[in-house]
């Protein structure tokens, strides 16, 4: 086992080597465009092979404060992440006590080898939904962008809307009491059926945007 240390010092070492990665990355996130201007447009080709990611995590990796938007619709990331691959890689400039080599070697070799793009979901307005008392709630709701990048260029080559809302059926006050249990449960179920809503949003999107 090694020491703090000399983990630090390993973990200075994979920082370095995935440097390429993290300025790709925050290119990515500089040339993201103006989502006020966006109009729907399909890729040209499905070829290649893309990896997820949230606008949240992005920021995360590269270094920079999340939005605030994003930190409250949080819990929406992992539903946009790519969580088994690029989703892990650490945060440039953090140190972990015990940090995983495979999260940055992983990465570095599907970022140089295998991935041609890169899906950012960035959210421009939208709401955590929030249980009000044992009765009541109000409603959850985000929409944004899927937008599509080319990592060679770290340019933008198509986008697409997205939403996420709360469906009628939802059920959570029947868990919402005096119990703290109860209302985790309840809050539960509420983003859960929010990142459900997501996940479809983003499923359609993804038919729309890349050809038969």
């Amino acid at each position: 086992t090694s020491s703090p240390k000399e983990a630090a010092k390993d973990e200075s070492e994979l920082q370095k080597q995935a440097e390429p990665v993290y300025e790709a990355l925050a290119q990515i996130a500089d040339n993201f465009p103006d989502m006020a201007a966006l109009e729907p447009q399909k890729c040209d080709s499905k070829s290649g092979v893309a990896t997820q990611i949230s606008w949240g995590t992005l920021h995360k990796i590269i270094g920079k404060d999340v939005p605030e938007l994003d930190q409250e619709l949080s819990f929406l990331s992992s539903t946009a992440d790519d969580t088994f691959r690029l989703a892990n890689l650490p945060g440039k400039g953090t140190t972990q006590k015990y940090p995983n080599a495979s999260n940055y070697t992983d990465v570095i070799e599907k970022f140089s080898s295998s991935w041609t793009h890169i899906e950012v979901t960035r959210f421009s307005d939208g709401q955590a939904p929030e249980l009000r008392d044992s009765s009541s709630f109000t409603p959850g709701h985000a929409k944004g962008w899927l937008v599509v990048f080319e990592i060679n260029s770290r340019q933008p080559i198509c986008h697409w809307p997205i939403e996420a809302n709360m469906t009628s059926t939802i059920e959570a006050r029947k868990y919402a009491n005096s119990d703290h249990s109860s209302a985790g449960a309840a809050r539960q179920a509420l983003t859960d059926n929010m990142a459900s809503s997501l996940r479809e949003s983003l499923r359609l999107a993804k038919s729309e945007l890349y050809p038969d």
